[in-house]
């Protein structure tokens, strides 16, 4: 293994360890007992990581999906006129449409 994959891969080992440590909710010491590492060794990593800002490489790529939100249709407005006569009125209606239709029911006796 080479000199720069060697680095990487103990980049992505010890940043292992911090994330699992912070999950844990242990103390460091704790942690480092638990799994057997070298209390001051994991405390060189966690400030090291730190310097460098270090963020491991996504273990599997981000893939984001096209969506297509539909919009659901609103209630239809229902038109009443003298108490006669109801017209329902879609989101979609044509106005053309209803103005003949209430120039027709304006006529009616």
């Amino acid at each position: 293994m080479d000199n720069i994959a060697s680095q990487e891969h103990k980049l992505q080992h010890w940043s292992g360890h911090m994330a699992r440590w912070e999950a844990s909710g242990l103390s460091q010491q704790d942690y480092c007992d638990q799994h057997r590492l070298v209390y001051s060794t994991f405390v060189y990593w966690r400030g090291r990581l730190k310097q460098l800002k270090y963020m491991p490489p996504e273990e599997e790529p981000v893939h984001f999906v096209p969506v297509k939100i539909k919009q659901t249709t609103a209630s239809p407005l229902m038109l009443e006129i003298h108490s006669h006569y109801r017209i329902e009125i879609q989101s979609d209606f044509d106005p053309v449409l209803l103005g003949k239709v209430l120039q027709v029911v304006e006529q009616l006796p």
